[in-house]
């Protein structure tokens, strides 16, 4: 998945300050684990397009952590932000939502104007012996 999220990143002018993946190796030790890889991939890419339509960031921060039965992903830029309280879900983050549904997920949204976007997933995982 590394590699896959590196790739992401590799053919645009900001930089991924951070990748934080603590599940690298357990995989295959969560019940539909390669759904679960592959939605975070593409959520990733998602939250990397809006990030450069319209962020106007230059760092971007992932951390990718297995917390007990969940796996928690953090995103986070450090572009203009916006109103949370007040902006149009576009096709982007619709598919974000619509995935997370798909693998029991969800999501919170912080942000403010000026300061950034932080998403932070929560996604349920079954370990298998």
């Amino acid at each position: 998945l590394e590699n896959k999220i590196n790739s992401v990143f590799s053919h645009h002018f900001f930089t991924l300050s951070n990748f934080y993946d603590t599940i690298s190796l357990y995989w295959s030790h969560i019940k539909n684990g390669q759904e679960i890889q592959k939605a975070i991939f593409r959520i990733i890419q998602e939250l990397v397009t809006n990030t450069l339509k319209y962020a106007s960031a230059t760092e971007i921060d992932v951390e990718l952590i297995d917390i007990e039965n969940n796996i928690n992903l953090v995103y986070t830029d450090n572009g203009i932000g916006f109103d949370k309280n007040n902006y149009k879900k576009g096709i982007g983050i619709e598919n974000i939502f619509k995935r997370l549904d798909a693998i029991g997920g969800q999501c919170e949204i912080n942000s403010k104007p000026g300061e950034g976007v932080t998403f932070v997933i929560l996604i349920p995982t079954e370990k298998i012996t």
